[in-house]
């Protein structure tokens, strides 16, 4: 049986009555993963919902099963809950849920679920309010990813300017990523190979990155968001004029180029970003990084076409 102090160390449970945590613990199944664990897939019946106790998690949805293409919906980590909406009926799973890390999960059935709450009310009145905030927490940051995507969406739209598409989506970027203290956006430019700072915010635009910088290393290496919790643990950044210490970086990609990067810095506080603006970072990355192409696309059909007409007229 789960130890109920253990249960009550994380946030799920941190406000629910001792004897109710011992009711709980009971039916609670322990599971072991290996990083790279498909815990849930995707149509599976949905009749059990995980906690989880150690480990890293992201929760996907599968664009192109034989070809590996998938959307990162959220990266989860200790205390964190997912596959609860089979408490209100058996549905069917809408995401592949793989394992980052070795993780530790707790599974509750479906049935042990209801038959909780039917033996004790009070139990079931304190689980179902603590999964309710939790719930409304999610839809909260929901909502703000569809408000921020929908505003980049709308810059990108009325926008033919690089110079004025990257500074307008940077200051909305700041602008719904609170925790940012400082931080810019910098593109690639072609005639100088180094990624131009072409706004920036508490930090000097008089900074470029060269290709050779450990932050456009690690990016170019991956492609991959960049979540640094506490800068201790990746000292090849430190030092840097972007150092804090925590950060959010997001790449800009396309076509498997790396064409520019956003940056996001708190320099008073560790772990101050989170998994889930991480991946709404990186949403407003990939709507960008197509933007920019387009735009260089357009520039380019210009000087042809005004090249064409030079031709025709000598």
């Amino acid at each position: 049986m789960v130890n109920s102090k253990e249960l009550s160390s994380l946030p799920l449970f941190s406000g629910i009555p001792e004897e109710a945590l011992i009711s709980i613990s009971g039916v609670l199944k322990e599971e072991s993963f290996k990083a790279g664990s498909l815990v849930i897939k995707e149509g599976d019946p949905a009749d059990f919902f995980y906690i989880l106790r150690s480990g890293e998690i992201e929760v996907r949805k599968t664009i192109d099963r034989e070809a590996g293409k998938h959307k990162t919906l959220a990266i989860l980590e200790e205390g964190d809950v997912f596959g609860e909406m089979a408490i209100f009926g058996k549905e069917l799973r809408t995401a592949d849920v793989v394992t980052l890390r070795d993780s530790i999960l707790w599974r509750i059935d479906f049935n042990d679920f209801l038959n909780l709450i039917d033996r004790d009310h009070k139990i079931g009145i304190s689980l179902l309010r603590a999964m309710i905030i939790m719930l409304i927490s999610r839809l909260r940051a929901t909502s703000q990813e569809l408000t921020t995507l929908y505003e980049v969406g709308r810059i990108i739209s009325s926008t033919k300017n690089v110079k004025e598409l990257t500074g307008m989506v940077f200051e909305q970027v700041i602008k719904d990523i609170t925790p940012a203290e400082a931080g810019f956006i910098a593109v690639w430019n072609r005639f100088n190979e180094e990624f131009d700072v072409n706004q920036s915010f508490n930090i000097s635009d008089e900074y470029n990155l060269e290709p050779n910088d450990p932050l456009v290393l690690k990016l170019r290496e991956n492609l991959s968001p960049l979540l640094v919790r506490d800068i201790s643990l990746m000292p090849e950044l430190s030092k840097r004029f972007y150092e804090g210490l925590s950060m959010l970086v997001s790449p800009m990609v396309y076509n498997d180029e790396l064409i520019g990067l956003i940056v996001l810095i708190n320099r008073s506080k560790e772990k101050a970003f989170t998994y889930s603006q991480m991946v709404l970072l990186s949403g407003v990355c990939v709507h960008l990084a197509s933007a920019l192409k387009n735009l260089e696309k357009e520039e380019e059909d210009r000087l042809r076409e005004r090249l064409t007409q030079q031709k025709v007229y000598y």
